[in-house]
């Protein structure tokens, strides 16, 4: 897979707590549009439960400012457990065709809580492509 670097939102970024992508992408920015992209998010290396049960819910989200005072979110995975987020795990949604503003970023959502319920490690890579990677085993 080929990307492009202004489409990267977050490269092996380390996050214990809900954070936001390190970068975010201005759509209004010069290039070619795509109706259809993709935005994927990737394990770069796997967290662990640090304690209790902590999840993750990986977000694409978009606004009109920079500063993503009320953004709105366009797609959310499922929670995750730390058992499910091992090494190289992806999670992809489709860019939806309306509702799009000018600004996109991912967003890590965890429902980690103080010392009862955290992560331990974990990176993760978040970006825009135009199609997926697809193994078939056989």
């Amino acid at each position: 897979m080929i990307k492009d670097a202004s489409l990267v939102m977050a490269n092996a970024q380390a996050t214990t707590v809900s954070a936001a992508s390190t970068d975010y992408i201005d759509t209004l920015a010069a290039g070619q549009a795509y109706e259809g992209a993709i935005v994927e998010f990737r394990v770069a290396s796997a967290p662990t439960a640090a304690a209790g049960a902590p999840t993750m819910t990986f977000q694409v989200q978009t606004h009109s400012a920079t500063d993503f005072n009320g953004g709105v979110t366009l797609n959310a995975s499922s929670a995750l457990v730390a058992a499910s987020l091992t090494a190289g795990t992806k999670v992809a949604f489709r860019l939806p065709p309306k509702g799009v503003k000018r600004y996109i970023r991912g967003y890590f959502s965890t429902n980690a809580s103080g010392d009862s319920i955290k992560f331990s490690g974990g990176t993760y890579d978040a970006y825009v492509v135009k199609d997926l990677d697809v193994s078939i085993n056989g």
